[in-house]
């Protein structure tokens, strides 16, 4: 496939007002069609004769059109996206079951008011045709230039089905204010839709509101289609794919079956699907979107071209699916064309152009004098997890040189613990023992060699001890151990098991962790990848460009720490330590995020919106040492079960969590982060504000003085059935912040009065 033929920009130019050329069929309706639409000449724009268009739209301005559902040609109505002072990109999908795979020619108006009686002209017509190509899935996106800054305006497309006109549902979109613009700007940040057994309650209480545009931070679609780990299982709300023999398949033959995207045709299912939801179409119908993806708009905590369903037992790099994920997102999402191919086309995926270069998401974007909107890409150029999912307990993950490098007196940490080599030390005869017997107690024979710690295999000895192994070796003594070097085994970062996602992408130890994390840092930065390069650069040049009063970060995942400490608990020993929830977002990348924060808090006035945990938070990373901080605010999920309910799924089917009462743990998770349960510490001293356990959407609005963010929050229950439209408002609460100009300061509204937060204290005050 040749790149310009890879759905490329359709671009128009906005002219005058053509009055009285517009529809009189504000609604959507099906009207008589004296004229045919032409389909001929594929890789035209505009109708080479105005007469076909203007006989189509005198046929939908007759008085007597019916108006009518008209979700069999436009199952997926329209929407609107990247608006911008003079530009905004619009879409719609056309289906014609009569006529298959063919293209498809569909007329697009755009007019200064809701009834089309002002049409602005097209390209020098009062409509362009554009077409919906079947090898896009009827895809139209198009780009309309030349509008007026800050100007609402009315979109509608047209299509000639079996001699009748079919006009789809109007949209609206309001371009940017111009740079110079004096004017407040608010928009709303969301993430996390699980279409699975749950319903969009929180896009109706977002269609209330009177916003400039909304940035969506990812998830838009989730890639399974029923995982009973965390989806809802609902026969009325699920997603099905037309080819499922080409889908991933898990559970196969047990009640639990359930599919993963795999294909293009899967992942165009998946947004045909959701989509299809009549709440997220009306939020698309009234404001643009902002958008970028992240996970499961590919597979699950991804990064790059790799998946991570089997934490290692399986070699997951799958650059066929990566994809067709790409393709799909970028014919269902109305992005902006951002680069300039070699034969003067615009695009912005390449279907053929090398990973991960031939998809670029990141992009940034100005309102008025006030906001600077730059939106990033962290799964595409992101690292693998500092943490293998499939490494050894045993293994040394760091040895003694590079430990003593991470101490300002050379010394050894106090968690430092001897180890050796299995098979050269001690006569090799512990790596003989572990080679024959470690797949009793769930390890891999073949993973036993090279330097393993003395207290982890003194405790697999025991544990086959107690699976019956006889003729077992003695542990090593205290005494052999003496001239041993010491260094941090992979159990110290309670990676306890041998293929798993805890211990590596979820629950470390924060505190060895953070010491492993530094040592791979000094071998290579590129440990802690999660722009790039090229990203990176372009993110601080573009902010440091930026004039406006404030300048904002649409950031996928959460980037303030989030550690709890469980060591004043009544738990076992194991459990009596500072743990990280999550490795798998910027918690992960410490090093990496030390970094930026100190540049991003150097530059004043940034503000951080990020997604992906399904959980609020409010706070104020900050540098290391606390000279430095920025602000950030996390939105929770549209519908995807909250970050509690996470926690305590994962506690609960884990044996070694449950056993210790990691359920209970889950859910006072919001108390343990913040310090307040009884017995427990603060650790983070950025943390304002958490809460894990509501649904909702962000609402911020910015202006000269002031940036304040409200968070719309709903029950998780919320979620289970959709509401009526009296019903929706009440079911939501506020909490409501603000950041003054030329300070890094978060103040939250407390009964009337607003309070600052004070991270010596953590408190407000």
């Amino acid at each position: 496939m040749r790149r310009r033929e890879f759905l490329r920009a359709t671009v128009l130019t906005a002219g005058g007002l053509v009055i009285g050329c517009g529809t009189k069929a504000s609604t959507p309706a099906v009207v008589d069609a004296s004229g045919a639409l032409d389909a001929s000449g594929g890789d035209s724009i505009l109708l080479s004769d105005a007469s076909t268009a203007d006989s189509l739209l005198d046929a939908a301005a007759d008085t007597g059109a019916v108006a009518v559902d008209v979700s069999q040609w436009f199952p997926q109505s329209v929407c609107s996206g990247d608006p911008k002072v003079d530009s905004v990109i619009l879409w719609t999908r056309v289906v014609d079951a009569s006529q298959g795979s063919e293209d498809l020619p569909v007329l697009l108006e755009v007019s200064t008011d809701s009834s089309f009686a002002q049409v602005i002209a097209l390209s020098k017509a009062a409509a362009a045709q554009v077409v919906a190509r079947g090898q896009h899935d009827h895809c139209v996106k198009v780009k309309v230039t030349g509008l007026q800054a800050n100007t609402l305006y009315y979109y509608r497309f047209t299509y000639a089905a079996a001699g009748k006109a079919v006009v789809s549902r109007v949209g609206r979109v309001q371009t940017a204010p111009a740079a110079d613009a004096d004017v407040d700007v608010k928009f709303a940040f969301v993430s996390c839709q699980d279409y699975n057994g749950k319903y969009y309650n929180c896009y109706q209480r977002l269609a209330q509101e009177d916003l400039a545009f909304f940035v969506h931070l990812g998830d838009y679609v989730y890639e399974t289609t029923g995982d009973p780990s965390f989806q809802v299982i609902d026969p009325n709300r699920r997603v099905t794919f037309a080819d499922p023999a080409s889908a991933l398949a898990f559970n196969v033959g047990t009640a639990n079956q359930y599919y993963a995207a795999q294909s293009l045709s899967n992942y165009r299912d998946l947004y045909k699907v959701y989509r299809s939801d009549q709440d997220l179409q009306q939020v698309h119908e009234r404001f643009a979107m902002i958008a970028v993806g992240d996970d499961h708009e590919f597979s699950d905590d991804c990064w790059q071209q790799n998946a991570n369903y089997t934490d290692g037992l399986q070699n997951e790099f799958s650059p066929a699916r990566r994809g067709a994920a790409d393709e799909a997102w970028y014919e269902y999402m109305p992005v902006d064309f951002v680069a300039g191919g070699a034969d003067g086309s615009a695009y912005t995926f390449d279907p053929v152009g090398k990973f991960p270069d031939n998809l670029q998401s990141y992009r940034s974007f100005q309102f008025g004098k006030h906001v600077s909107l730059v939106m990033t890409d962290l799964r595409r150029y992101r690292s693998d997890h500092l943490i293998a999912e499939d490494a050894a307990p045993g293994a040394v993950a760091v040895q003694e040189a590079a430990l003593k490098s991470l101490t300002s007196d050379g010394n050894l940490p106090s968690v430092a613990t001897p180890y050796f080599d299995l098979t050269a030390d001690l006569a090799g005869v512990y790596g003989v023992t572990l080679q024959a017997h470690v797949d009793k107690i769930g390890g891999d024979p073949k993973r036993c060699k090279g330097l393993f710690t003395v207290a982890w295999v003194n405790g697999a000895l025991a544990d086959l001890g107690k699976a019956g192994v006889a003729d077992l070796p003695t542990a090593i003594a205290d005494a052999q151990t003496a001239t041993m070097k010491k260094g941090l085994g992979f159990h110290q970062l309670f990676k306890n098991s041998w293929n798993s996602s805890l211990g590596s992408r979820y629950l470390v130890v924060a505190d060895t962790f953070r010491l492993y994390a530094k040592a791979r840092w000094n071998q290579s930065q590129l440990s802690q990848t999660a722009m790039g390069d090229v990203q990176e650069k372009w993110f601080i040049d573009t902010l440091k460009a930026a004039t406006t009063t404030w300048k904002i970060w649409g950031n996928e995942y959460t980037f303030q720490q989030r550690i709890v400490d469980l060591s004043p608990l009544s738990l076992p020993d194991a459990f009596k330590q500072r743990f990280c929830l999550s490795a798998e977002d910027w918690d992960g990348l410490p090093d990496r995020r030390e970094s930026l924060v100190k540049q991003l808090a150097a530059l004043g006035n940034v503000v951080i919106v990020s997604g992906d945990i399904h959980a609020f938070f409010a706070g104020t990373p900050q540098s290391e040492d606390g000279t430095a901080q920025v602000i950030e605010f996390v939105g929770g999920a549209i519908s995807s079960g909250t970050y509690q309910s996470m926690l305590v799924n994962q506690a609960s089917s884990d044996p070694t969590l449950n056993a210790a009462g990691g359920a209970a743990l889950a859910y006072a998770a919001s108390s343990l982060l913040l310090g307040t349960a009884a017995g427990s510490k603060h650790s983070n001293p950025n943390l304002a504000y958490a809460d894990l356990a509501q649904h909702g959407v962000s609402v911020v609005q910015a202006s000269a003085t002031e940036l304040a963010v409200t968070f719309l929050q709903t029950p998780e229950a919320t979620a289970a059935a959709r509401l009526s439209a009296g019903d929706v408002a009440k079911a939501f609460s506020a909490q409501a912040f603000k950041v003054k100009t030329g300070a890094a300061d978060l103040y939250h509204q407390d009964q009337g009065a607003w309070k600052v937060w004070d991270p010596k204290t953590f408190a407000w005050k």
